[in-house]
C-alpha cells in the first residue's frame, strides 16, 4: 500500500516536534520577498534553524510560510549532507522503535515486510521523529483511507494488523518477527540515529524484500560475533 505524500503535512510541526525541541533551535537565516509556489507572489520567507540534539550531526529545520495566502511548508536535512545513501533500520528490541528518524523531503520510505511505501511528490515535507511515529503515521492515513468507499477493505484491515504487529514493543529473535524500515535519500540529507541501523549506497531498481533480508542476516551474523566475543 502506496501511501500519499500529503501525509507529511504541517500539522507535524505541531504533533512530532515536542515544545522542548522548538524551544532550543537556534535560528540560522531569513530569506524573505521570495515567490511563493502556492499563489506566485513575492510573500514567501524561509527561516532556518540549527537543532543539536546530541547523537550526531546537528539537524537544520528550513520553515517556508507564505503571508498572502498563509502557504507553508517544512524541510530537514543533516547539517552535512553526504552522497546519496540508503538507510536501513533493522527492529529487533523495543528501543529500535525509538530510533530518531531525519527525513529530508527527498527521501522515500519502505517498510517491505508490511507493505507499506511513501514516496516524495511535489508537496513533499521534511520531518523529524521515530521509526515508531513513521509507523503511527501511517496507521492513521491507513485507517482514515479504509473509511472510502472505493477501497479494498480486507486489504485495509491486513494492513492495520501488520502495522499494530510492527509496534508492539518485545525482543524479536526470529527473523520472521523482525522487520526493516528503509529510507531513500538521493540527496542523502537523511539520517537515523538507532542501534541497528546499516547505511549503504543508493541503487535503483532493486528488490526490497531482498534487501531486507540481506539487513537481517548482517544483524544475525553481527549478533552471532557478539556472542562468541562475549560482547
Amino acid at each position: 500500500m502506496q501511501i500519499p505524500e500529503q501525509w507529511f503535512s504541517e500539522e507535524w510541526w505541531k504533533k512530532e516536534i515536542e515544545q522542548s525541541l522548538r524551544e532550543s533551535l537556534i535560528p540560522l537565516a531569513g530569506t524573505c520577498n521570495l515567490e511563493c509556489p502556492a499563489c506566485g507572489t513575492k510573500s514567501l520567507c524561509i527561516e532556518d534553524y540549527l537543532y543539536k540534539h546530541g547523537l550526531g550531526d546537528p539537524i537544520v529545520i528550513s520553515v517556508s510560510r507564505c503571508s498572502r495566502c498563509g502557504y507553508k511548508s517544512v524541510d530537514v536535512s543533516v547539517a552535512e549532507p553526504h552522497e546519496p545513501v540508503r538507510i536501513i533500520v533493522v527492529v529487533v528490541k523495543p528501543e529500535d522503535l525509538d530510533s530518531l528518524v531525519v527525513k529530508n523531503s527527498k527521501a522515500a520510505i519502505i517498510f517491505p515486510e508490511l507493505g507499506l511505501e511513501m514516496w516524495p511528490g511535489p508537496a513533499s515535507q521534511g520531518i523529524v521523529t521515530t521509526v515508531e511515529g513513521i509507523l503511527l503515521r501511517f496507521r492513521e492515513i491507513v485507517e482514515s483511507l479504509c473509511k472510502k468507499q472505493d477501497v479494498d477493505k480486507s486489504e485495509c484491515e491486513k494492513r492495520k494488523q501488520m502495522i499494530d504487529w510492527a509496534l508492539k514493543r518485545y525482543d524479536r529473535r526470529s527473523d520472521d518477527e523482525r522487520y526493516v524500515m528503509i529510507l531513500d535519500d538521493p540527496e542523502g540529507a537523511s539520517y537515523v540515529y538507532g542501534e541497528r541501523v546499516l547505511i549503504t549506497t543508493l541503487t535503483e531498481n532493486v528488490n526490497y524484500l531482498e534487501v531486507a533480508q540481506e539487513a537481517k542476516e548482517t544483524i544475525r551474523w553481527v549478533e552471532t560475533n557478539q556472542k562468541i566475543l562475549g560482547i
